[in-house]
This record gives structure tokens, sequence and C-alpha cells, in this order.
């Protein structure tokens, strides 16, 4: 059970970029014209977390998340977002080279500080600073930093307490997808669809709560 908490808890950390994905890819197609297929969806959800899946090869090879990984590759800008463009480009013309790009785009905004984040080093290789709208800062003194080898108590506390922060992600979340639906299949299953999603938010953080007390 702890276990099923724990990639519960990761995958709702997730919830806004996953979300925006799927909307990005959604309001792409219907700018540009596009059949919008539930493929291209997924595909964007995936692509909104992409630098993330530096988590998941730690995972893999220690079994938990250590040291700040906003210090790894994936999540430097400088190198993924014009890989991404370009083999968005390649392999799906000028759509999905625009497209792919904005979706990794849109998870560095999301990680910077004051965005939702805890720091991103936009302007590396030339500065390893993490830059935000209230200027420079050191790694070593950023949010990613004061939370290194907390991660499960982050998880616990933050996205599974949850805060107010993720309250919120959580709602926004609920609305971007409702309103999708609502755009794919109508008012009626669209407000269906948000308010499922922000009641099984709520409700996986009160199983949370049984299954660390029982």
């Amino acid at each position: 059970m702890l276990a099923l908490k724990k990639v519960v808890g990761n995958g709702m950390a997730a919830a806004l970029d996953l979300s925006m994905g799927i909307f990005i890819v959604f309001l792409a197609s219907k700018v540009a014209g596009r059949e919008i297929a539930v493929s291209a969806l997924v595909i964007g959800a995936i692509l909104a977390v992409l630098p993330d899946f530096d988590v998941i090869f730690m995972f893999l090879g220690r079994g938990k998340v250590y040291g700040d990984h906003h210090q790894m590759w994936p999540h430097r800008p400088a190198i993924v977002i014009p890989v991404v463009v370009l083999l968005g480009w390649f392999l799906g013309g000028v759509f999905w080279g625009i497209v792919g790009g904005a979706c990794v785009f849109w998870h560095y905004i999301h990680d910077t500080r004051g965005f939702g984040g805890g720091g991103i080093a936009w302007f590396w290789p030339l500065s390893k600073k993490y830059y935000s709208l209230k200027g420079a800062e050191d790694p070593k003194d950023s949010l990613m930093a004061q939370s290194e080898g907390n991660h499960e108590s982050y998880i616990e506390k933050e996205v599974l307490g949850p805060s107010t922060r993720f309250l919120i992600e959580y709602a926004l979340s609920a609305v971007i997808i409702g309103a999708v639906a609502v755009g794919l299949f109508g008012l009626l299953i669209g407000s269906v669809v948000g308010i499922a999603m922000m009641l099984s938010a709520i409700t996986a953080c009160l199983l949370s709560k049984k299954i660390t007390t029982s």
C-alpha cells in the first residue's frame, strides 16, 4: 500500500503539468484546424512532464529521489527545448516542433521559483544560478536544495497534505481538463469530468492519510 501511495503521490505532483500538456495540444490543434486525437493529447501530457523523467531514472536506480534533480540535464532548457523542437519537427512537422517546445517550456516555467517550482538554471551553461522574477540565486540556497533528501516528506506534506499550493493546482488541473472535455464532448460531460477529477484528487489525499495512520 505504501508503494502505491508513493506512485499516486508522485503522479499527483505532476497533475498540473500533465493537464497543461493536454491543453496545449488541444488549443494548438484548434488553432491549426487539426483533428484532435486522443493519442495526440497523451503525447502532449508526456512532453509536459518529460524533464521529470530524471526522477523516474532515480527511482529505477536507487529506489528514491536523491539530490537536486533540477541540476540534471533533463532540467537544462538550453539542451531539452532545442532537442524536442527539432525531434518534433523531424517526426511530426512544424506543428509538433512548436507544440513539443511549448510543452517542455511550460514545464520549466512551472519549475521556476514563483510559479510553483524550486528553481531552474535558465541560462545554463552560461550560468548555473536559478533565475526567477525575483532575480538569481545559488542552487545551494534554492528551494530545491532545502528539500534535498526530503522527497517523501514533500510528497506527504505538500502533495498529499495537501498544501494550499497543491489544492490550487488540483483545482486548476480540474478546470483545464474539464475545459478540454467541454471542447471535445460538450458542456455536460466536460463539467462531470472536471468535477470528478477534483473529487478524485481530494479522495486520494484522504485515503493517503488512512494508509499513513493504519
